[in-house]
């Protein structure tokens, strides 16, 4: 009986073993689906916030890329259109692209300076989320522009002093000394100053200290002897990035044309104008007019030989306002050489010499005029060497492919003007260039 009993309870105590682990194991099993729990639901939590996080980056980031297909679409207007719809100096355009929409904003500076607004805001962003970018745009038209393309053997594309107002480029080295300045147009800052080889500037000479201008050296800044240049020599450098562009190009058999069905406004030879009347077709020079001769002028004119002007000369159009004589051999000015009327807008004159042979393809000798400096308002091309003997003041695009100066010249850009004269080269070349790319409030 004892030992039956003995049993009893040792079977008694298994069972409560038994028992005991069974609800440990129920709890602990508990335990840990309650902890597996709690971490899943974390994970979901944090995967969830991860998600927004970068769902709101990816958005971000989009409304960025937008706002940046704003700026280009107004890059790329301005670019192509001469002149945009601007009221008061704004204008607003607004475009949209698969991943949202932009708006943007172009003030105009001046005739060559553009800030672009853009704002970019990506398809169901909140609208507190947008972002913009603002950029300065710089317009460039050798038309409106001294331009000059020559670098040969490494020298300096200009040599001497020289007085530029507006815009200016060129694709080779620049050396200004003595009393040489640069500026701005009248009225205007921040016109585009570009250099695409070095730039020496010594002695007394300046750029933009009258007016800053915005400038532009691919190469370095600094004295010939390479000293660094003092500050406030040059009023304000912006960027190292220049566009390298060509010397336009001109067809010879364009002009030609042009002139033959222009009445057959051809010459044959080499020209004078300084005390013999000269009449052809759209071309009447008159010696006995006084102070100054005149000299009558419409469209597209042929030269097939040289011209020469020894008397000071005063032009006018019997139509239109505009005229363009293409010379085919050197032209010398060696006179004053003025619009009757107001120049550029309602009277111009373009002087174009295709030439590359001879060392003075264009050759501008004023030695004394009516104003001081002397006046020539012309545009002027030469696809070789322009050449300026005497202190003048030239008005309007210079273009040459060599600019040689043998004194202090002003050459002044004429500002604001829309009337370029006929085939005039580079009239349809322009280019932008662009810095100080920045994020701005929305």
């Amino acid at each position: 009986m004892k030992g039956a009993k003995q049993m009893t309870d040792n079977m008694l105590k298994v069972k409560n073993i038994i028992r005991n682990e069974k609800g440990n194991a129920i709890v602990l099993s508990i335990t840990v689906s309650i902890i597996l729990m709690i971490i899943m639901i974390t994970t979901i939590i944090m995967l969830r916030q991860q998600t927004n996080l970068v769902s709101g980056s990816r958005r971000k980031s989009e409304a960025l890329s937008i706002a940046e297909a704003g700026l280009d679409a107004a890059i790329w207007q301005l670019e192509r259109k001469q002149t945009l719809p601007f009221v008061d100096s704004l204008y607003n355009f607004s475009g949209s692209n698969t991943q949202g929409t932009y708006a943007v904003e172009v003030q105009k500076i001046n005739e060559s300076q553009y800030v672009v607004t853009s704002t970019g805001t990506a398809k169901n962003l909140p609208s507190d989320k947008v972002r913009s970018v603002e950029q300065d745009v710089y317009y460039v038209n050798l038309s409106s522009s001294v331009a000059t393309f020559s670098d040969t053997n490494g020298g300096g594309t200009v040599t001497g002093s020289v007085k530029v107002i507006g815009p200016f480029y060129t694709n080779g080295n620049l050396s200004l000394s003595g009393s040489a300045e640069a500026d701005s147009l009248d009225g205007t800052n921040g016109n585009p100053f570009l250099v695409r080889g070095n730039l020496y500037v010594d002695g007394s000479a300046t750029i933009g200290k009258t007016s800053p201008m915005a400038v532009f050296v691919k190469g370095t800044m600094s004295r010939s002897n390479g000293n660094p240049l003092p500050a406030g020599t040059v009023k304000n450098f912006v960027s190292n990035q220049v566009p390298e562009v060509t010397l336009p190009e001109i067809v010879q058999s364009q002009y030609l044309s042009a002139a033959e069905a222009n009445d057959n406004a051809v010459y044959t030879g080499n020209l004078t104008l300084d005390t013999s009347d000269v009449s052809f077709n759209h071309f009447n020079y008159d010696k006995d007019t006084s102070p100054d001769a005149t000299l009558t002028v419409d469209g597209v004119i042929y030269i097939n030989g040289s011209l020469t002007i020894t008397k000071a000369t005063n032009y006018s159009h019997a139509s239109g306002n505009k005229a363009t004589i293409f010379v085919n051999g050197p032209i010398r000015i060696e006179k004053e050489l003025k619009a009757s009327a107001d120049y550029p807008d309602d009277s111009i004159l373009a002087l174009i010499n295709p030439n590359t042979t001879t060392t003075d393809d264009v050759y501008v000798a004023v030695s004394s005029g009516d104003t001081n400096p002397p006046m020539v308002q012309s545009y002027i091309y030469s696809a070789g060497q322009l050449r300026i003997k005497y202190k003048v003041k030239i008005v309007g695009s210079v273009i040459a492919n060599s600019l040689f100066l043998d004194t202090v010249p002003d050459l002044e850009v004429p500002l604001g003007s829309s009337n370029y004269p006929y085939l005039f080269p580079g009239k349809d070349l322009a280019f932008l260039t662009t810095s100080n790319w920045r994020e701005v409030e929305p």
